[in-house]
């Protein structure tokens, strides 16, 4: 897929029907937690949400949360967390990882983060400004490809740093 192709995609329609330039019109409306909720629940996504209204699902395992976030919440958060921690023995192969990925792919964005005592957890975030809204199929769109991004990432993880990583007692996925 091309740039040009993606980001027709984002916006809602393919590069054939962005040529015609007068496609059939969706109506982009605001992006609400309730809509998020909606393209999951019709994925057949089981999700809940948690204290603060936040949305939240588990995905192979791993912690997957959907953050309305800025002053007027327009800015749409995929974040989530692996569900594998990170010792000491497994923290260079981690960063390389983390790096590579950061390097090589546009979403998501990654990063390490302390959780304890010799202790580290790896996270997701993809974010998107919707402060003009967006219409289904976008929305669908964005989910998509920010949880099969995420588990692509974790993918990444389980090959390259589990094998360096004798503290984990969680078994790595069978392939």
């Amino acid at each position: 897929m091309t740039i040009r192709d993606l980001l027709s995609k984002l916006r809602g329609h393919t590069v054939q029907e962005a040529e015609h330039n007068d496609a059939v019109k969706r109506p982009v409306t605001p992006v609400t937690r309730e809509r998020v909720a909606h393209v999951l629940t019709a994925a057949g996504y089981q999700h809940t949400r948690d204290s603060d209204g936040d949305i939240v699902g588990v995905w192979d395992g791993n912690t997957v949360w959907f953050l309305l976030l800025g002053p007027e919440e327009t800015f749409l958060q995929v974040r989530s967390r692996w569900q594998r921690a990170i010792g000491p023995q497994g923290m260079d192969a981690a960063l390389l990882a983390v790096s590579d990925w950061n390097r090589d792919h546009l979403w998501p964005k990654v990063f390490l983060r302390e959780e304890g005592p010799q202790s580290w957890a790896a996270y997701t975030e993809t974010t998107h400004d919707f402060c003009d809204g967006a219409t289904s199929d976008q929305l669908d769109y964005y989910l998509h490809v920010a949880l099969q991004t995420t588990a692509q990432f974790y993918d990444h993880m389980a090959r390259t740093v589990l094998p360096d990583n004798p503290e984990n007692d969680t078994d790595p996925p069978q392939t």
